[in-house]
């Protein structure tokens, strides 16, 4: 009779616990799966590379050349496939934006991203008080944006210089901070959706 009950108590644990060691492993490929940093093609290649939990740059090279684009990550529909929301200079001429933005496309369906490419679309130029403003905050939270009187976009990166005081009573979200450097360079907020993973057929 004893071992009548081991036998039992030993194919309930196995009727348990062999589906969740399954479900398990199937988490973990899933995670090792979507870690994938870098995608590479036989005529580009695309990285992107995280300055935070939601803040990054989608680095992507060509042969021809080599440009970053601010990008923020957030959650998706889906759990486990982030979704990333990828910023365009609004200087990039149109014949660089065909040939670019189907490539970034494939590519974070590559990396097993979902995804938002857009740009800002400005007619004028935000006020001098407010830009200087926008600098300033964007300071006071540890960031500067290097390059910021240059002429072209593309030669502009926002860097964190240093960690901002732990007192604040909520942390900065990328989305406010993706607001804070269009007000500072001086763009409004004139969203164009250039590509979407939503929309693609």
């Amino acid at each position: 009779m004893h071992r009548i009950l081991e036998n039992e108590s030993v194919q309930v644990i196995v009727l348990v616990c062999g589906p969740l060691l399954l479900l398990l492993v199937g988490l973990l490929m899933l995670l090792i799966r979507g870690s994938k940093r870098a995608a590479q093609f036989p005529k580009f290649s695309l990285a992107v590379s995280k300055m935070s939990h939601d803040l990054a740059y989608v680095i992507y090279c060509d042969g021809i050349r080599k440009r970053e684009f601010e990008a923020r990550i957030g959650r998706s529909s889906n759990f486990f496939v982030p979704m990333i929301h990828v910023r365009i200079p609004g200087d990039m001429a149109g014949e660089g934006v065909r040939e670019i933005v189907p490539n970034l496309a494939l590519g974070l369906r590559e990396l097993r991203y979902r995804y938002l490419i857009y740009r800002y679309k400005s007619s004028e130029q935000t006020p001098a008080k407010q830009r200087n403003a926008a600098v300033a905050e964007l300071a006071r939270l540890g960031f500067e944006i290097e390059g910021l009187g240059a002429h072209k976009q593309g030669q502009r990166r926002l860097t964190r210089k240093h960690e901002p005081f732990r007192r604040r009573k909520r942390r900065t979200t990328s989305a406010e901070l993706l607001k804070l450097v269009a007000i500072a360079e001086g763009a409004r907020e004139v969203v164009e959706i250039l590509a979407s993973s939503e929309t693609r057929r």
